[in-house]
């Protein structure tokens, strides 16, 4: 017998607002992937003093947490329709997503903290991208895809 439970309200109102971002942010088709700085890269601190957090673009390599946890999938087309899902209010669909029904997504904890190894974004200035994002100390070359809404840098 399963014992998991399903999305709450709370998880879909959250999936809803992720992809009202998403759909705004996919209207324009033009991806730009941001590689690592060079070594001398400006510290974390210094990337958010320089960019206003509408506009703060988070680079690889560095460890962010978003505090309100968010749904993160290892294929990026399943993070989209998790999101179109959740908008729909379709729980079901979304729930058979998650890894624990086999799919590819998980839900990240608030406050959990994560790495990102790469960093795609839309060339408008919304400030909205796509993370690929591995545990703290994990050394793998794949992760799984967020959208960056809600994410900070871990302090």
């Amino acid at each position: 017998m399963d014992t998991r439970k399903p999305l709450g309200k709370s998880e879909i109102v959250m999936g809803l607002l992720v992809a009202i971002a998403v759909i705004w942010f996919a209207a324009s088709s033009k991806w730009v992937r941001l590689e690592p700085d060079p070594p001398k890269a400006a510290p974390v601190a210094q990337q958010v003093k320089s960019a206003p957090p509408s506009v703060l673009r988070l680079r690889a390599e560095t460890v962010i947490q978003f505090p309100d946890g968010t749904w993160a999938c290892t294929i990026k087309d399943d993070l989209y329709e998790l999101l179109q899902h959740g908008i729909k209010g379709e729980a079901t669909k979304a729930n058979a997503l998650s890894v624990e029904h086999g799919g590819s997504c998980a839900y990240v904890k608030p406050g959990e903290r994560v790495r990102i190894i790469a960093a795609e974004y839309n060339p408008s200035e919304t400030g909205i991208g796509l993370l690929e994002i591995v545990g703290e100390k994990n050394q793998s070359p794949v992760g799984a895809w967020a959208l960056s809404v809600g994410a900070q840098p871990a302090r």
